[in-house]
């Protein structure tokens, strides 16, 4: 209007403005991720778009209604009423539709007046892409890569392109998000039209000296594994070797016992033999002595 002008746009250069999205993702619902070759800090988070509304809502007829369906209040002729947005029930509005709160996922992005019933249970989010731009880009999508492998049991999709499709909700058109290398930028900067400007990153020099060291560090590794492992199997034989010759000890010390338990046995036999023979020879004595009398 003439007394309230549109403001004019701002000047060039535009400046971008950071604000922090506290975002609740459902792991589930994620279709994939993309990033680009380059040394930029921006991922893409796709999601599986589900259809909008997602469940169909019954809209009771309001004419011929005498009372509120929530607080059962009698409604008069004169009183306002309508159907709640989230459920379809007919509420007064005097006392029951009074809430207001975002049902995206029914199809209503900015806030509308719903019962009490419906304030809780509906996401508040529509479920769409989501662009992070982030120096740990990389943590972050190992982070969700591995939560996504526990929860789910498979891998999640990874796409690498310099230039990634997103979608946004309430949208039937895909955006496009484009990266482009710029060596003389030091940190990765995003335009208004989302266009991404790498870094140049680390050198192919850099790249190749990091992956030698790797090699090398690998190499050390595996003959360390190696060395390891033939000391544990040098501690194996040694062990197999003292319970062999524990083993041929005991079987001896059987045997000994044995042998001992035999020779005395023996002794103990002939002893009682002797012992035998006496009684018998002294018993002949005195039937002798008795038959010479």
């Amino acid at each position: 209007t003439k007394q309230n002008p549109r403001p004019p746009p701002p000047p060039a250069p535009y400046q971008i403005t950071k604000y922090v999205l506290k975002k609740r993702l459902d792991i589930r619902l994620l279709s994939g991720v993309s990033v680009s070759a380059l040394a930029d800090s921006v991922c893409v988070v796709h999601f599986y778009q589900g259809p909008i509304p997602y469940r169909p809502i019954p809209a009771v007829p309001v004419k011929g209604i005498k009372e509120c369906q929530y607080c059962c209040e009698k409604l008069t002729p004169a009183a306002k009423k309508a159907n709640c947005p989230g459920c379809g029930i007919v509420v007064c509005q005097k006392n029951c539709l009074m809430y207001t709160r975002p049902l995206p996922t029914l199809g209503h992005p900015k806030p509308v007046k719903v019962c009490p019933r419906c304030v809780e249970g509906e996401p508040f989010e529509a479920q769409e892409d989501i662009i992070i731009s982030t120096p740990m880009k990389s943590e972050i999508i190992a982070m969700i890569r591995k939560t996504y492998k526990q929860v789910m049991g498979s891998r999640i999709p990874l796409n690498v392109a310099d230039s990634i499709q997103y979608q946004l909700a309430f949208e039937p058109k895909a955006r496009t998000i484009s990266f482009q290398l710029n060596a003389g930028i030091p940190t990765t900067q995003i335009t208004p039209g989302l266009m991404v400007y790498s870094p140049l990153g680390i050198p192919q020099e850099k790249i190749a000296a990091i992956e030698i060291q790797r090699e090398e560090r690998r190499k050390i590794a595996q003959e360390r594994y190696k060395k390891e492992q033939e000391e544990q199997r040098l501690k194996e034989i040694q062990k197999e070797k003292e319970r062999e010759e524990q083993h041929k000890k005991m079987v001896e010390e059987r045997k000994q016992a044995r042998k001992q338990a035999d020779e005395k046995a023996e002794r103990d036999r002939e002893q009682r033999e002797r012992q035998a023979l006496d009684r018998r020879n002294a018993s002949a004595k005195a039937v002798a002595s008795r038959s010479g009398r």
